[in-house]
């Protein structure tokens, strides 16, 4: 039964229900010693790259521009600069990139994916299509025999000229072939050597260097003249020193946060400065050279698993991990609510001291780890999926060294080193350190990574 307004009132400050020990340290003025500490969003994308995956130690950085090589499997794909009508009006000639033609001779054969045609043709008219026409008998995909290739910038600078003979293996037809266009792509489908044929020039278009600097981060933090001198605030804390490891605390997650913010954003750039050179590593976004658009369409189970089979055709490994915003990981876990794809995966949460989701791709041996990263709401990436090879280079190839991994060349400490605090025996009565370090972002195999956008809004 409810009391008087009185008596509610006065319940309020009764001590019935305090335990003894609260009592004990209101009155030796410990209560406010206990700091109630939050953090908004957790770091993910930089504990699971630096912390689990291993980190480039300083005397393996002998320099502020780092090189590091890589290897590709050689090219299979040629695209053309221009539609094959535009240099020749008999659509023989080809205009391709000069590295690209490289891997182009004699012997190889072509295989257009947008033009159809008869197993022979004769009229090219009635025999050739951009669309497949089954009861025409129009069903087989072009097919081109290499007769030259130019030398460099035979077709202007940057491009080579490659004469080919249309609608292989038909020697000759009448009137004019349609054009292949730039959006096509051409595909080495077959070698073939002529007897006796000479040997054709070794080709070793698969090797190219990654680069990034080493930038320098710093944040300074401290205790001014009332906490240093006055034996501190008693409301907050008697203890200086308590209180200077608070605030090393709170430099150390915001300087580690805004890094994290670094690796997904940062631009490289050297930039001369006031005499100085100034560095910055280059981030994540800036190298990802594959994109897939979801043109605001909401993710279910059929679009779910479409997407997860184009990253494996797209990328090539057997093992992604994909990092979202909040609003694209509730479509993500929405389109698999139920299914046994979708898990959380107990050993890599454990692991990496995330929620880790692991989804079982049903198109190709493709396994996802799904981390909800919601540092990307911070950055306008809510909708966003960043998706990044970081544990194997090739299939059943696995590394713990991933395609990326943070280098310290000067680990992160609390400097001064030799003194308490900058400044200390100039008369700065205040304390004065800092947070300091230098660091880089090794990135590698650029066409292994993968950024999703555009999925639909949720309603908030």
């Amino acid at each position: 039964m409810a009391g008087t307004d009185s008596e509610v009132i006065k319940g309020l400050y009764t001590l019935d229900n305090v335990q003894d020990r609260l009592r004990m340290y209101a009155q030796n003025k410990e209560f406010f010693k206990f700091w109630a500490f939050r953090v908004k969003n957790t770091i993910s994308l930089l504990r699971v790259i630096a912390e689990k995956f291993g980190t480039v130690p300083g005397d393996q950085i002998v320099d502020w521009t780092l090189r590091y090589p890589e290897f590709d499997e050689l090219p299979s794909t040629v695209t053309l600069a221009e539609d094959s009508n535009v240099t020749d009006s008999s659509n023989t000639i080809l205009k391709i990139a000069n590295n690209d033609a490289l891997i182009l001779s004699q012997i190889t054969r072509l295989y257009v994916d947008g033009i159809f045609c008869k197993a022979n043709v004769a009229n090219a008219t009635t025999d050739m299509s951009t669309t497949m026409n089954p009861t025409s008998g129009i069903v087989l995909r072009e097919t081109l025999r290499i007769v030259s290739v130019g030398e460099e910038d035979s077709g202007g600078a940057g491009y080579r000229t490659v004469k080919v003979k249309r609608a292989h293996p038909s020697s000759s037809y009448t009137n004019t072939a349609p054009p292949i266009t730039t959006s096509m792509t051409l595909t080495v489908s077959n070698i073939v050597v002529r007897a006796d044929d000479y040997p054709k020039p070794p080709i070793t278009k698969n090797s190219k260097y990654g680069e990034n600097h080493v930038q320098i981060s710093r944040w300074s933090y401290g205790l001014g003249e009332h906490m240093t001198q006055g034996g501190g605030i008693e409301t907050f804390l008697s203890n200086g020193e308590g209180y200077l490891n608070i605030q090393y605390r709170l430099a150390e997650i915001f300087l580690m946060k805004a890094i994290e913010r670094a690796i997904f954003t940062g631009r490289k750039s050297s930039k001369l400065i006031g005499g100085s050179r100034e560095l910055e590593a280059g981030g994540i976004l800036e190298f990802v050279n594959q994109f897939i658009d979801l043109k605001q369409m909401s993710l279910n189970p059929e679009r779910m698993n479409n997407l997860v089979r184009r990253m494996a055709d797209l990328v090539g490994v057997d093992e992604l991990w994909m990092f979202t915003g909040t609003q694209m990981s509730e479509q993500v876990a929405g389109a698999y609510e139920g299914k046994n794809t979708y898990y959380t995966n107990a050993q890599l949460s454990v692991k990496y001291m995330l929620n880790v989701k692991t989804i079982e791709s049903v198109g190709r041996a493709l396994l996802v780890h799904h981390v909800t990263a919601p540092i990307m709401n911070e950055l306008g990436m809510a909708n966003e999926a960043l998706v990044l090879n970081l544990t194997e280079y090739n299939y059943k190839e696995k590394s713990k060294y991933g395609s990326f991994q943070i280098g310290h060349k000067v680990p992160f400490d609390d400097f001064p080193k030799e003194a308490p605090s900058y400044k200390s025996n100039e008369g700065y009565k205040g304390k004065w350190r800092e947070f300091y370090g230098a660091w880089t972002l090794i990135r590698r195999l650029q066409d292994t990574h993968l950024r999703i956008f555009n999925a639909a809004p949720v309603n908030n």
